[in-house]
């Protein structure tokens, strides 16, 4: 969540719209929740709290979204 955190702060007011027109991916539901309380949309979040799980979950996303 300090990384949702410092994120948004460094991209200012604008974060949530300019985090809408990208694939947004959380580590986990604390995150998800930090973000989706911040107004910034959530697609992908890890089964696995860990950075393999994130790329795994992005992997079956991008792979869902292209019919494969």
């Amino acid at each position: 969540s300090s990384t949702v955190t410092e994120t948004l702060a460094a991209l200012g007011d604008a974060g949530p719209e300019l985090l809408a027109g990208v694939t947004v991916a959380s580590i986990g539901p604390v995150t998800t929740r930090t973000l989706a309380d911040a107004g910034v949309r959530v697609d992908v979040t890890a089964e696995r709290y860990t950075v393999e799980g994130v790329l795994d979950a992005l992997e079956t996303h991008f792979t869902r979204a292209n019919g494969l």
